[in-house]
């Protein structure tokens, strides 16, 4: 009579094989899309293109300089801001096709730009007026404070810096910033830390670079200027988690840099201007 407890020459490889993978011994190997990137490529990327941006600048504004009078001052250096920014976004979009080329992977997919948006989404317009109003809101409360505590004098700014500028900030800005942070640089991040950690990283890098000059401004606002552009980032990351589509990211973007200009002018134009 056969023991219920044995075991054929077949059956034992095979538990003993599941016992090592039980206590770890074989570790289970970890699948890596190679589509993705790693943090090199990131690296790599920005320091390309802070170069780019630096090297433009610096060119356009010497350039202009030469070709615009003393009083256009402003103007110029609105020409230089958006050429730079110009600038950024081709060598964004040419560095970006390649390494999507080399990854196998297609430049609209790997960025989530492919899916079409609905624009009559009920619960999306209703987070859109929310984001609009929350992080408009502390721009109108530091005119405010400024006007009240009469530290404010309204700079000499003609229309035409004014139209470039909302070229720079409301176009050519918020493509050039979602297609490096949440198109290329979160996905990568998600990856290799997680979720939670890569939209943190993500947002905290996003920040970085809307820091206001420390030499101008004390500590406690340059922190809470921090802050404000960190949420900024998280909630842009989550929109892009939950709706999988950088079109999202990119209005949002847009509309948020919009309703701070729009705020900017009437502060500066209409309630700060000389009777």
């Amino acid at each position: 009579m056969c023991s219920p407890w044995y075991l054929s020459s077949q059956e034992i490889p095979l538990i003993y094989c599941c016992m090592l993978n039980r206590i770890k011994v074989i570790p289970t190997p970890r699948v890596r899309t190679e589509n993705s990137g790693r943090l090199r490529d990131i690296l790599i990327f920005l320091l390309l293109w802070y170069a780019v941006r630096y090297a433009t600048h610096i060119a356009s504004y010497r350039a202009s300089a030469f070709l615009l009078t003393s009083a256009q001052a402003s103007l110029h250096l609105q020409i230089a801001f958006l050429i730079r920014s110009l600038a950024g976004l081709i060598f964004s979009v040419w560095y970006l096709k390649r390494f999507c080329s080399r990854k196998n992977a297609g430049f609209s997919e790997r960025l989530s730009l492919g899916q079409p948006m609905d624009m009559t989404n009920p619960v999306f317009l209703a987070h859109m007026i929310i984001f609009l109003f929350v992080f408009t809101l502390p721009n109108i409360t530091y005119y405010t404070l400024a006007a009240r505590a009469s530290q404010f004098i309204a700079p000499d700014v003609a229309l035409s810096s004014y139209i470039l500028t909302a070229m720079r900030v409301v176009i050519l800005s918020p493509i050039v910033e979602e297609l490096i942070w949440r198109g290329f640089a979160y996905p990568i991040f998600k990856q290799r830390f997680g979720l939670s950690m890569g939209i943190i990283l993500t947002s905290f890098l996003f920040a970085i670079p809307h820091l206001p000059a420390l030499w101008q401004y004390p500590s406690l606002w340059a922190l809470a200027a921090f802050g404000y552009m960190f949420l900024i980032g998280v909630f842009l990351n989550i929109v892009l988690e939950r709706e999988g589509n950088l079109k999202w990211c990119i209005l949002l973007h847009s509309l948020l840099n919009l309703s701070l200009f729009l705020v900017d002018i009437i502060f500066k134009e209409l309630l700060y201007a000389a009777p």
